[in-house]
């Protein structure tokens, strides 16, 4: 009976290390933090939030083979998944395009959808990205805080973006509607030329 349980409980640490690596036990502190203005190649999708990810891969894939090295990712989430019909969900999903790149952005207009965010002082809360399964453990330990911040802060109810940022290793859950609804919803109409 003794080694059943040491094997179990050896098992059970191990499990709650790798988890706690993940993210597990990483703070989830809303503060105010500014966002520079950023310039994007994204797909638009309507369905299902968890085709994000794979749109996000895509779309690095397709900027590599153009010359262009990314390292952040970026969905931004229009609607509340608790309030709209999965099948109806409208999210956009691509890479955070690098400055030093800019001179090859017109010629990817042909081919993608590129949209200009304005820099603003936003609602965050910065999660670690370890991999995949430090997006199912921030999805499941930040959208419950700012489900509660949006009661409290009911006309700043919106979008959420997060930034997925490979080189520090984090992502960012964002409150998006300070950037303008207006600019929001002008991504979201935007159609390739």
């Amino acid at each position: 009976m003794k080694p059943i349980l040491s094997v179990t409980l050896i098992a059970l640490a191990a499990i709650v290390a790798i988890l706690s690596w993940y993210g597990l036990f990483a703070p989830t502190t809303l503060s105010e933090q500014t966002i520079p203005s950023f310039s994007f190649a994204y797909k638009k999708q309507t369905g299902n939030y968890r085709q994000s990810g794979r749109a996000m891969n895509d779309m690095y894939w397709k900027l590599d083979k153009e010359g262009i090295s990314t390292t952040q990712g970026v969905g931004l989430y229009y609607d509340n998944p608790k309030k709209v019909a999965v099948q109806n969900l409208r999210s956009l999903a691509g890479c955070i395009l690098p400055d030093e790149s800019a001179e090859k952005w017109e010629e990817l207009r042909t081919d993608y959808l590129i949209g200009t965010l304005p820099g603003a002082t936003l609602p965050v809360i910065t999660f670690p990205y370890k991999g995949k399964l430090s997006v199912v453990l921030g999805t499941l330990k930040v959208y419950p805080k700012l489900d509660a911040w949006f009661k409290a802060h009911p006309d700043q109810k919106g979008p959420v973006m997060e930034i997925y940022d490979m080189s520090k290793g984090e992502i960012r859950y964002v409150v998006a509607r300070p950037m303008g609804g207006e600019v929001l919803d002008a991504l979201w109409r935007a159609e390739r030329p």
